[in-house]
């Protein structure tokens, strides 16, 4: 039986092709690894402060589909009110954020200050979303229902995400 298989490009020769295909492509689009999302200067321990709470709505996104396939709403409650203002949450750590640092504000008018107004929409879209997912399930909706306005948080996340980028300050 005679061997019908295609000839085999030896490798050394595909992988020259392959990296000559990438560096043309690389410098025909140019720009293509600029990026674009505006930018949100911040003190170091503000954006940090700040990446924690992504965190934070991570885990309770996380949280929340874990309550809905154990069908726990208790758990899909508990995770959602972890999106809450630390104010509403924990109001004696709240106080900490408070303080006033050596320009004379306190974290939150520091943020407030640097923070573009669409930011702070979409922070309150999202944070919506979570309360809602809360009610819900205090209300017995059923699964979906809550799946649904998780996807729509979590859709505001990566739309926040695509936009803007945190980046430490001098010092």
């Amino acid at each position: 039986m005679p061997d019908t298989r295609h000839p085999r490009i030896p490798r050394p020769r595909l992988k020259g092709a392959t990296a000559t295909v990438f560096l043309a492509l690389l410098l025909q689009t140019g720009t293509a690894w600029s990026d674009t999302r505006q930018e949100i200067i911040l003190p170091p321990a503000d954006r940090d402060h700040l990446l924690e709470h992504m965190r934070e709505f991570l885990q309770a996104s996380n949280g929340v589909l874990r309550g809905v396939l154990d069908e726990d709403m208790d758990k899909v409650v508990e995770m959602a009110r972890l999106t809450l203002p630390m104010r509403i949450r924990d109001p004696e750590a709240h106080d900490v954020e408070l303080t006033r640092d050596h320009t004379g504000r306190t974290r939150p008018e520091r943020m407030q200050a640097v923070m573009p107004p669409h930011w702070g929409s979409m922070m309150r879209q999202m944070r919506q979303e979570f309360m809602q997912i809360a009610e819900d399930a205090r209300q017995g909706a059923d699964g979906t229902r809550i799946l649904q306005r998780l996807h729509g948080a979590q859709e505001v996340c990566i739309a926040c995400h695509e936009a803007f980028r945190l980046t430490p300050s001098e010092g």
